[in-house]
């Protein structure tokens, strides 16, 4: 029988912050937690809470269940080792797909299926989504680029449920037997409620909150924690959150570095990575991100990966063992980076506060990630962190 809040854990996710922040949960902890990234063979240590990055919120349902194909033979190597189904906050990517595909490889008949996290704002009460109080719709989520939120229904939201029936389940609600159930919860005590209901024959899925409850782990103060003095950070989104970043560091020095995410010259890509590598070497803050323009999602996919892997090549080339911090905005541009760096497993080292988590791994033991969901919010301490000089420059 599968127990909950031992030393081994396996949690599947659906991209990089979402994998870093559950196993952040597991950190506070006390448990050694590692993220990896399923395209290399899986190696599950002991005492080690492992959270797979599948990374597969973007892709094709087809892509998707080529991804998840080979997660199956690995968990079902462990079978008295506790699974959960990390899924996005507010249901982007292919939820419903991933949450069936799981359950069926771990022979489960009900999932249940929480991915509100109250401790962030973010609530499910009467059949009704809200951030902050604010119906899902009318927030900046409605113009998401990849999935943009038409619906403040949680029914609504998970779409195509693939042969699978689905409900809804207020508080109070007997819960059925069977089929994807969907929790209601605006409290941090009623997601507590519904932890205590979950049973080993059950595919517990959602988000932190219900995560920190199933394991038993509480919420802490980050500790204190000596980042690398030099500082890349690239912002691969475009939420709000990006331009409250430059407005919380103005007064300092920092290097602001824009490309265009269709098309850049090439020697505009490199004085790109020339400057952020001469600003991080001198001990500043570099910023790198794409300008909004409108382009073809495959054609800008290329264009920020061929941008990136020049500018990351250089500043780490020309900072060799000297520790370096890279900092990075967006779930999907981290898993491209750990693709361009070719990290496949990396360790929670710090936590910063929720879903901003830095992590090492012992191929670059030089080499500091820190990463956070794109529409989250820098803490304090780390925007303090990141520079004391504001230097701008569009390439």
């Amino acid at each position: 029988m599968r127990q909950w809040g031992g030393n081994r854990m396996i949690v599947v996710a659906d991209d990089f912050t979402g994998a870093a922040e559950i196993a952040a949960v597991s950190f506070e902890g006390g448990y050694s937690a590692r993220v990896h990234r399923v395209k290399a063979p899986i190696d599950l240590q002991p005492d080690c809470h492992l959270v797979l990055d599948t990374d597969s919120r973007l892709k094709s349902s087809e892509q998707t269940k080529a991804v998840l194909a080979p997660i199956s033979k690995a968990l079902s190597s462990f079978p008295a080792i506790p699974v959960y189904k990390k899924v996005d906050s507010i249901l982007r990517g292919n939820v419903s797909l991933e949450l069936c595909l799981l359950a069926q490889i771990l022979g489960k008949k009900r999932i249940l299926l929480l991915p509100q996290n109250p401790s962030g704002g973010r609530t499910i009460k009467d059949r009704t989504y809200r951030i902050n109080g604010i119906p899902l719709s009318q927030t900046e989520f409605a113009s998401d680029p990849t999935h943009p939120a038409q619906s403040d229904s949680p029914l609504d939201l998970l779409g195509q449920t693939h042969g699978w029936s689905v409900s809804y389940c207020s508080i109070g609600d007997a819960l059925p037997t069977a089929g994807i159930v969907i929790l209601e919860a605006e409290r941090d005590s009623e997601v507590q409620r519904w932890s205590k209901q979950v049973k080993p024959d059950d595919l517990a899925a959602g988000g932190r909150d219900f995560y920190r409850h199933l394991v038993g782990t509480t919420q802490r103060e980050p500790r204190p924690f000596d980042l690398p003095t030099s500082t890349l950070l690239i912002q691969g989104t475009l939420s709000p959150e990006r331009e409250r970043l430059h407005q919380a560091l103005k007064g300092n020095t920092y290097l602001d570095l824009q490309l265009s995410p269709a098309a850049n010259p090439q020697k505009s890509i490199d004085l790109c990575a020339s400057s952020a590598s001469d600003m991080i070497s001198s001990n500043g803050l570099a910023i790198l991100g794409f300008r909004r323009e409108n382009t073809s999602s495959e054609s800008a996919a290329a264009e920020i990966e061929r941008a990136l892997r020049a500018v990351i090549a250089t500043a780490l080339n020309s900072s060799k063992n000297v520790a370096i911090h890279l900092a990075i905005e967006g779930g999907a541009t981290a898993a491209l980076i750990l693709k361009i760096l070719n990290l496949d497993t990396l360790e929670v080292i710090q936590i910063w506060g929720d879903g901003v988590v830095s992590l090492q791994s012992e191929k670059s033991p030089n080499l500091t990630i820190t990463t956070k969901p794109g529409s989250y919010a820098w803490p304090p301490a780390l925007v303090e962190a990141f520079c004391p000089k504001v230097i701008e420059q569009e390439v």
